[in-house]
């Protein structure tokens, strides 16, 4: 719960070539409750999947919480994904949130 890690976990999640670390930082932000819409928006253009299926996940969490049209935009830029995972996330989100 330290608030000093906020900045360095932000730019961890643009910025830190192994996408493990973005992902552990994208989760460390939640658990600080400071992820917001510029770490979202980031990490669902990720180049990794895994890490856009990590990042609509928590995109569902902060619409259900604060339903958002920019949100919601973000979440359609993916309807083209090639990915399947990252096809399934977020058909199960667009289910979840009613869109």
């Amino acid at each position: 719960q330290d608030p000093t890690a906020v900045s360095p976990l932000r730019q961890l999640v643009s910025t830190a070539p192994a996408p493990l670390t973005r992902l552990h930082a994208m989760w460390s932000l939640v658990g600080l409750d400071q992820l917001g819409e510029p770490e979202l928006r980031q990490a669902l253009r990720d180049a990794e999947p895994m890490i856009r299926v990590h990042a609509i996940r928590l995109a569902e969490a902060a619409w259900l919480s604060q339903p958002s049209s920019a949100l919601g935009d973000l979440l359609g830029e993916l309807v083209d994904e090639p990915d399947p995972r990252v096809r399934l996330q977020l058909a199960l989100t667009f289910g979840a949130i009613d869109a």
